[in-house]
């Protein structure tokens, strides 16, 4: 289930304008997919059998982007046969392996749905930002991690979770009662000790807004969702 929501930590967002279906998806990465293994480039066969029998079956591995499917196939081969990458959307091609003349497993690219912000705490944000922050979405590419950190606190105790005390807050030149997603990252990096200009500069916020959406992809701050509604 999802965690109880409590009191929103920043003030309420503009609702956002519906997303269409191709605008959620997340760009591809940069990092070279699994095409680069001849095997498994399109519809490779292993050297157990060039072309499965008629009685073959196969089994179709679907799911979300950097959730193990390609690890599965390589824990069901016994070896790595296929590339694997910590980026969402390393694997770009669907990419089969043949266990026995009757079984064969296909791994294919993650899979990515249109999905509203509401599914978290009643808050309505983009789409993408809800990806952010699941893990489906390069943090890299994030330019502006803000809405992300918002969504996140609408459900979450982020303060306590990581420490900040009014203090530190203060010190940031924010207002405990009105503190924004921005002023908390202002916060935690100067916390932290994250400074632009090499060290040198004023808080560096950015940095420490994609430290939280990394935490919450990574698992580090637990979020789960309601299931939908029958």
């Amino acid at each position: 289930g999802a965690p109880s929501a409590t009191a929103a930590a920043f003030p309420p967002a503009a609702s956002p304008p519906p997303a269409s279906p191709s605008a959620a998806d997340p760009p591809s990465a940069a990092a070279p997919g699994a095409g680069d293994n001849p095997s498994l480039s399109g519809h490779g066969r292993s050297e157990v059998g060039s072309v499965p029998s008629a009685r073959c079956t196969t089994v179709g591995l679907v799911g979300h982007p950097n959730v193990g499917k390609t690890s599965l196939l390589n824990a069901l081969v016994g070896r790595k046969v296929a590339s694997v990458s910590h980026t969402p959307g390393h694997t770009k091609h669907l990419q089969s392996w043949q266990l026995t003349p009757e079984f064969e497993v296909v791994d294919c690219p993650g899979l990515v749905f249109p999905v509203g912000g509401e599914l978290i705490a009643g808050s309505n944000v983009a789409p993408r930002h809800v990806f952010e922050i699941c893990g489906l979405y390069p943090i890299a590419q994030v330019r502006e991690p803000y809405s992300g950190v918002r969504l996140l606190g609408s459900s979450l105790d982020l303060r306590r979770l990581y420490g900040l005390s009014p203090r530190d807050i203060d010190e940031a030149d924010e207002e405990e009662e009105h503190l924004s997603p921005l002023g908390f990252c202002t916060a935690l990096a100067a916390k932290r000790g994250y400074r632009m200009a090499k060290g040198r500069g004023a808080p560096d916020p950015h940095r420490a807004g994609l430290e939280i959406l990394t935490d919450a992809a990574d698992g580090v701050l637990c979020l789960a969702f309601d299931p939908p509604r029958v």
